[in-house]
């Protein structure tokens, strides 16, 4: 008996809670659409902001090139290939310039007669080496410089060191 007397105050307290879902309900529904119509205005203001650029000043383009600047490459590389080869030169010929290598020197260099010089001697196979030997080093010498011409070229155009310096 109990359990029937109690289903009057079960149902109010269930109409009770109904109403209050209810009312919930429909407050978090009109704040979902205040934050959805805040969404929407800020989307149009972002984009009626990308739509009023105007191009206050256009651009124009320079009379001559800016970069690169060929004179100056040129002649900054035919400046440095001068300075290396003299280098060069510097490094392999002045220690032969400041030796004694024939009984003329000597005698230049002293001031005193040559009594006696010593012959080179050599066997006929290191004689025939000696000319070899120059010719092979000339044919040398063409072909590294054939050869680094291209690796020179290539190595400049990976490294792009023409465009940092073109600014």
């Amino acid at each position: 008996m109990d359990r029937i007397n109690n289903v009057p105050g079960a149902e109010v307290a269930l109409g009770a809670l109904e109403r209050e879902y209810q009312t919930k309900k429909a407050q978090f529904d009109t704040l979902l659409m205040q934050a959805q119509k805040i969404g929407l205005s800020a989307d149009a203001t972002s984009q009626q902001q990308g739509e009023g650029i105007q191009v206050v000043d256009p651009a124009n383009l320079p009379a001559r090139p800016v970069a690169p600047k060929r004179l100056m490459l040129i002649g900054g590389g035919i400046a440095a290939g001068l300075a290396f080869g003299l280098l060069l030169v510097g490094l392999l010929e002045v220690p032969r310039l400041l030796t004694i290598q024939t009984s003329e020197d000597a005698a230049h260099y002293t001031a005193l007669p040559v009594l006696m010089t010593v012959p080179e001697l050599l066997t006929a196979a290191e004689a025939q080496r000696i000319p070899r030997r120059r010719k092979l080093l000339f044919a040398t010498g063409v072909a590294a410089m054939i050869l680094a011409i291209p690796a020179l070229a290539l190595i400049l155009k990976l490294t792009q060191l023409f465009e940092r310096f073109a600014v």
